[in-house]
């Protein structure tokens, strides 16, 4: 029988990385569900920390994109590759995802 505790056998992966917010956590759940989540998914996620630092500036574009996404999420397209810019900012961008998630919401339901 072990005394040890989760936290006790596992400290290091808590303290050094960082975990993603639960809108990223959702995202992936979402579009795995819809068997749409990309090849790369896990390594963008891994990569999170690097990426944070170089991202630029959303334009007001990059909201129109989320209806062309969705729609194609719907049809089964892996959006990794066909909008690889788009899924970047995606899962970068707070405020974009929450949008993301918000229309993919209402699609499904």
């Amino acid at each position: 029988m072990s005394l040890y505790t989760a936290k006790e056998t596992f400290p290091r992966q808590t303290e050094t990385k960082k975990l993603p917010d639960e809108d990223l956590l959702a995202l992936q759940q979402y579009l795995k569900r819809l068997r749409v989540w990309p090849e790369a998914g896990d390594a963008f996620l891994e990569l999170l920390p690097q990426l944070n630092e170089r991202t630029g500036l959303l334009s007001h574009s990059d909201y129109e994109w989320i209806p062309q996404v969705i729609q194609d999420c719907m049809c089964g397209v892996d959006i990794g590759s066909r909008y690889p810019a788009f899924f970047q900012k995606l899962l970068i961008s707070p405020g974009l995802r929450k949008a993301f998630l918000k229309t993919l919401k209402n699609k499904i339901q």
